[in-house]
């Protein structure tokens, strides 16, 4: 629990919270994982959601009920609602795409309120493409990009390292992001793993339906089957079979427990674990199944996951198995070595990755339209070399030694307490926000006057196109009513989809009726006056709504 509040809205997308559990993929674990940590956190103080759609403040509060929070202290603001996100003082937002919502900010003034996003995969276009443009977009030093691992926070760097030495060659200019890129973590709740009585007994219920014997030591895979995006599988199966040789008195099992892409990919992988496994018994666990996935970290006696893409960044199953107490064996990748501590909670088992030279030749498939960039990049997987030897004789190791699993998963789940839980890892963020918003505290008020909404593909529309009118409305615009039947008029108005494109920028029908109401009431008033008789509501949408009602003859509007 936080010692304090840090004044925070989360922008909410379902897909970015892993809404359904169902085939979710690591960055929607890990959002699933900190809303539900958040709602936690901040049950007593109730929740500011930023929203799109109605709709999806609808699921953000289905999924804050689900969590145990209140969904009847949460409160909608929609995205575009600049004003009033300026009174939450951060927004966070759940990747590291800041760029967009950095201009939308600027339309009210850059020190507004600070922004907070956090990284998850690196090497995808789209978001190699918004990191390049954090270096234009009008980020500021009280604004964040929270990297979750020192390894992530090297890519972020060298991606916009690289663009800015181009802009420098394009302008003569040096572009730097001022936005703080700290490094904080993903979290876990280790209560969710604790091998308590109940998991035990479900641990071996599970192994006796699998015909797994009592005296096998079972390695445990967990995460996607796919070796386009994850990790190819082959030299994990070649490190069972050549440990189960090297341990000849040890019974090995493997068990493998996720999701498979699609009907090819699973014949695929089964096929590998048929050549390439040996001896070694393989169960699959669908991932899709909660009962038989959860009860796998307590049939196994230790974990094991060897990525060698690009799109891994963290490896947050790495964090789940030390919460369910059992050793790791991982491949020296990303975040994945910052997590373990080799000899200490498990093992990092060395890789070995194309110099520049060569892997230019992979990238230029991209570059020169052969293929995709995500293409090239799980194809740049395919000529990363993970240390089969080094990772059999580890697991070797572990299956010999009942006292080795125990020590080393004893330290792991230690360290998932200490440095993973999520109540430590949101005080570091409560921290970043304290911080934040100190620094744009003692900033330079912005000048006045919105500045013109510019950004790549989007023109300001009243800069490039507002003399295309023969005036704008204005504050001292004096507005009458025109249509004595005007509720029924609206009605009208409302029912036909022709009339419905602006509907999300105007007042609700209650509101738009007191409006038109007080408008026939004054006979003749003035845009200002109306704003202030209705200022609880958005400025914005009292103008738009009055512009609207003008348009299908509801009021007249006069200079």
């Amino acid at each position: 629990m936080l010692s304090r509040v840090s004044h925070c809205g989360i922008s909410y997308v379902p897909d970015a919270y892993g809404r359904s559990t169902h085939g979710i993929v690591g960055r929607q674990s890990a959002g699933r994982e900190f809303l539900k940590a958040f709602a936690a956190a901040r049950r007593a103080e109730g929740y500011r959601c930023v929203a799109a759609t109605p709709e999806d403040f609808a699921a953000f509060c289905e999924q804050i009920a689900e969590f145990g929070g209140d969904p009847g202290a949460a409160y909608h603001i929609a995205m575009n609602d600049v004003d009033a996100i300026a009174r939450l003082g951060t927004l966070y937002w759940p990747d590291p795409v800041l760029g967009r919502l950095a201009w939308m900010r600027r339309s009210l003034r850059d020190d507004a309120y600070s922004l907070c996003g956090v990284t998850h995969t690196l090497s995808e276009s789209g978001v190699v493409a918004g990191l390049q443009d954090l270096l234009i977009a009008p980020l500021r030093p009280w604004d964040a990009l929270v990297c979750t691992s020192e390894a992530a926070r090297r890519s972020v760097q060298a991606i916009l390292d690289g663009f800015s030495d181009y802009l420098q060659e394009r302008t003569g200019a040096r572009s730097v992001m001022p936005a703080q890129l700290p490094v904080i973590p993903l979290g876990v709740d280790a209560s969710r793993f604790e091998r308590t009585a109940a998991r035990a007994a479900a641990g071996q219920v599970l192994r006796r339906q699998l015909g797994i014997a009592d005296s096998a030591v079972v390695g445990l895979y967990f995460g996607r089957f796919n070796f386009l995006t994850k990790a190819h599988p082959t030299p994990m199966f070649m490190a069972f079979r050549e440990a189960a040789a090297a341990a000849p008195g040890a019974e090995l099992h493997l068990l493998m427990t996720g999701q498979f892409v699609n009907p090819l990919v699973e014949a695929e992988f089964r096929d590998l674990a048929r050549q390439y496994c040996g001896e070694v018994q393989v169960s699959w666990i669908d991932g899709r199944d909660p009962a038989s996935s959860d009860a796998s970290w307590a049939a196994a006696d230790f974990f094991v996951s060897m990525p060698d893409n690009l799109q891994e960044t963290f490896g947050m199953t790495v964090l789940e198995a030390m919460a369910a107490s059992l050793p790791c064996v991982v491949s020296d990748w990303s975040g994945l070595r910052e997590s373990v501590i080799d000899g200490e909670t498990g093992y990092i088992v060395p890789t070995r990755m194309p110099s520049e030279r060569e892997g230019d030749m992979v990238l230029h498939r991209a570059a020169f339209g052969v293929e995709s960039f995500d293409d090239s990049i799980a194809a740049l997987s395919q000529v990363v070399a993970v240390d089969i030897g080094v990772a059999a004789r580890r697991i070797a190791a572990l299956a010999a030694s009942a006292d080795l699993r125990r020590r080393l998963g004893r330290a792991g789940r230690a360290r998932a307490e200490r440095v993973y839980g999520w109540g430590t890892i949101l005080a570091r963020y409560q921290e970043l926000w304290d911080e934040l918003a100190a620094i744009r505290l003692h900033a330079a008020r912005g000048a006045g006057g919105r500045p013109p909404l510019t950004q790549f593909g989007l023109a300001d529309p009243f800069a490039a196109f507002g003399h295309f009118a023969t005036a704008q409305l204005t504050a001292s615009s004096v507005v009458r009513c025109a249509d004595p039947a005007a509720a029924a008029r609206i009605a009208g108005l409302r029912a036909n989809p022709s009339h419905a494109m602006a509907l999300p920028l105007l007042l609700a029908s209650s509101d738009m009726a007191r409006l038109v109401d007080a408008v026939a009431l004054a006979d003749g008033t003035t845009v200002a006056d109306l704003e202030a008789a209705f200022g609880h509501l958005h400025r914005g949408k009292v103008a738009l709504s009055l512009l609207w009602l003008a348009k299908f003859g509801v009021v007249n509007i006069g200079r």
